[in-house]
């Protein structure tokens, strides 16, 4: 009588068990898990990028807007409402202003633009003819406050 040796019977094989598929489900279950659990935290993390690039965009135009007025054109309340770039008053002290709503033409502000969003204008004047002009862009992100501040001199030559 002739005995099958282990490669023989290895070779009459045809297909797999169930076990063997039933191995490379789990493993392909796993892989998909693991791949699809990375979502929501890249979701997250691109919505941070966004409100942080949008907040410094913002704050930029801002501050550009304010050199262009030039160092007359930011010297009161009224010359800053005029020229809009302002639309309130937050303190008086240093003098600070909101300028929430103001687009510039672009149809974006911190209050459309960002959740819960605010801009703010500070003033300090330095010396007669020289003022430090900081603008900060604040919104809400997950129960916790961000902000994006930038600062410029804005001298009166």
């Amino acid at each position: 009588m002739h005995r099958d040796t282990p490669v023989r019977v290895l070779r009459n094989r045809n297909g797999m068990t169930l076990v063997e598929v039933t191995f490379a489900m789990g493993v392909l279950l796993l892989c998909a898990f693991l791949f699809s659990a990375t979502f929501p935290v890249s979701t997250q993390s691109r919505a941070k990028a966004d409100n942080r690039a949008t907040a410094t965009a913002l704050a930029q135009r801002h501050l550009e807007a304010v050199q262009d007025a030039g160092f007359h054109g930011i010297q009161t309340q009224n010359v800053l409402t005029a020229n809009g770039l302002i639309d309130g008053v937050v303190s008086a002290s240093p003098p600070t202003y909101s300028f929430s709503s103001i687009t510039f033409g672009t149809g974006q502000s911190p209050a459309n633009s960002l959740p819960q969003g605010q801009g703010l204008l500070r003033i300090n004047e330095l010396a007669p003819t020289l003022d430090e002009v900081t603008v900060t862009v604040r919104w809400r992100e997950n129960d916790e406050w961000r902000s994006v501040t930038l600062s410029t001199l804005v001298a009166g030559i």
